[in-house]
């Protein structure tokens, strides 16, 4: 009698430690599918070129604002050139503007915040960089990883990741390391990200970095096989 009464609680916790491993899943997926809707909704990104400060507008007329150190989530409004911000803090509701100029938006202090774009098209810049540094440096060789840039052509892995990503530690390129030889046109980043536009960056093997439509990168990219 005692040994069935111990299988009967181990099926019971057993039961129990499924039902809980299902759950943690479960709330995983919800987070995943959180973190992908939030981007979804986001109309504006600007960061600081460090990649800490940002300013995101939403679709639904809510902003969150950061100095690197803290996050508020606040509302937004525009009128002509000007961006207004309310942010509630302690209380109170504080209000901040940002005016568009050609880099992205300037607050009245005259720091800078840079559309997402341009962010990446820096980043991907000097990943492009690095990696002929480390061909050079190799007798010709690309390396056979990006991770393998780090820290001696690139100082940071962040730099690895879009910039917009709630996945800092994520690579956020496809890479296709090759040679010199042959057409300079060859592709040798391509960003698992689309911009607004519905575009993808990719860096060619003749330094030029720029957004295209997809399709046309699958193209180069099927020629250079």
């Amino acid at each position: 009698m005692k040994i069935r009464i111990h299988t009967k609680l181990i099926l019971v916790v057993l039961a129990l430690i499924s039902c809980s491993c299902n759950k943690s899943k479960i709330d995983a997926d919800k987070v995943e599918i959180s973190n992908e809707k939030a981007l979804s909704q986001i109309v504006e990104n600007y960061r600081s070129i460090d990649g800490n400060g940002y300013l995101l507008l939403m679709s639904s007329g809510e902003c969150e604002l950061s100095d690197g150190s803290n996050s508020f989530i606040g509302s937004y409004s525009k009128q002509d050139n000007t961006i207004r911000i309310v942010m509630p803090v302690m209380g109170t509701s504080q209000v901040s503007y940002y005016e568009y100029c050609e880099e992205g938006i300037r607050d009245t202090h005259g720091r800078i915040l840079k559309n997402i774009d341009e962010v990446c098209i820096s980043y991907a810049r000097r990943i492009g960089i690095a990696c002929f540094e480390y061909l050079e440096a190799n007798h010709g060789s690309h390396p056979p990883s990006l991770d393998l840039l780090i820290p001696n052509y690139l100082p940071s892995r962040k730099l690895l990741a879009h910039p917009g990503s709630p996945h800092s530690d994520e690579i956020a390129y496809d890479y296709y390391p090759g040679t010199l030889l042959g057409s300079s046109y060859r592709v040798l980043l391509r960003s698992k990200y689309k911009n607004s536009a519905n575009q993808q960056l990719v860096v060619r093997y003749d330094s030029d970095v720029s957004f295209k439509d997809p399709k046309e990168v699958e193209m180069m990219l099927k020629h250079q096989k």
